[in-house]
């Protein structure tokens, strides 16, 4: 007997949002009895995600834009600080850890839980959207923000902006931010090329590792006329802001 596959697709398609709709509907239920400070992870996030692809089967980006709209109404609650901030990062690595192709989400889930003074769990966070999009510039550009700005570490930061510089359409300044950050931490993105694995504590077989040393666009002679001549017009600003600063001293100093 001939059995249609569209229909197959169809019928999974329905018991698997059913399921959805189910666990939706009972957590929902259970949650009315929780403290307001309670923060529940969407279904499905505990289960391996190649299987939860298999149990979409070709239906897989609506079980993602159901994980989206969960993690946004926490991510856009004008009262975030008032959940359990352990189990808030939880779920928003639980969220990131199904692979999804929702570009934003990391992002968001970085920027709001490192506002909440947690910014260590961008760590996670980030790279699973770097595994799962590798192409991206701005994932890698918000880690290296991230190591910059809130862990103080120059040499990570550094490694992160040049990953992004090597991405395309990423901005032409990157790679030069990248450059003075390596020389901040005593070093140079020559060295760091080939110490990745180590100062990031990851095996080099892992797809981390891989997805940091591929390159998806070449420097040409134009790009590194760019960074020379933005690093030039770095040092012509600090000499300008020296020679002004000193002029005003002068300039003031019998008043």
């Amino acid at each position: 007997m001939f059995i249609n596959r569209g229909h197959i697709f169809k019928a999974v398609l329905v018991v698997v949002s059913v399921l959805c709709f189910v666990l939706t509907s009972t957590r929902a239920r259970e949650a009315t009895s929780l403290p307001d400070s309670f923060v529940r992870t969407p279904p499905l996030v505990d289960i391996p995600e190649r299987y939860v692809s298999m149990m979409f089967l070709g239906f897989r980006n609506t079980y993602e834009n159901f994980l989206a709209i969960w993690t946004t109404h926490y991510l856009v609650s004008p009262t975030v600080e008032k959940y359990d901030l352990d189990q808030l990062e939880k779920m928003f690595k639980k969220v990131a850890s199904m692979k999804h192709r929702r570009e934003y989400l990391y992002m968001l889930s970085c920027y709001v839980i490192a506002n909440l003074k947690r910014p260590e769990a961008c760590v996670d966070i980030i790279t699973a959207g770097m595994e799962r999009l590798p192409e991206s510039w701005r994932l890698p550009l918000v880690l290296g923000s991230i190591y910059m700005e809130d862990l103080d570490d120059p040499i990570k930061a550094a490694i992160y902006y040049k990953v992004c510089s090597e991405r395309e359409h990423s901005p032409d300044y990157i790679k030069n931010v990248a450059r003075k950050l390596a020389e901040q931490g005593g070093t140079t993105l020559d060295s760091l090329e080939r110490s990745v694995a180590d100062v990031l504590g990851i095996p080099e077989d892992s797809d981390l590792y891989k997805i940091i040393k591929r390159r998806y666009k070449e420097d040409t002679e134009e790009d590194e006329q760019i960074a020379n001549d933005n690093a030039a017009d770095d040092d012509n600003d600090s000499e300008q802001l020296e020679y002004e600063q000193d002029t005003v001293e002068q300039a003031t100093e019998g008043l």
